[in-house]
């Protein structure tokens, strides 16, 4: 964030669960950086984030899927 000159990004929770994505844009001229910050607690379902491949493609991510796939072919058991 120092980089772009932000030093004060804060999420504003009472948790310090969080996923975050983002996307560099150029609008007008000026370079900007899109974010998407979804806060959760512990036991919550993961949320589900865009994953961009450039300004305009994207997917969208089922961190909660995800991770249950994981942890059945790693044979995790919760």
């Amino acid at each position: 964030m120092e980089l772009m000159r932000h030093t004060d990004f804060r999420l504003e929770t009472a948790t310090s669960q969080y996923a975050v994505a983002y996307r560099p844009v150029r609008r007008e001229s000026k370079e900007e950086i899109e974010v998407w910050a979804k806060t959760f607690e512990v036991g919550d379902h993961l949320p589900n984030l865009p994953l961009y491949f450039g300004a305009e493609q994207a997917v969208m991510l089922n961190f909660e899927e995800t991770y249950q796939e994981t942890c059945s072919r790693l044979r995790i058991v919760e």
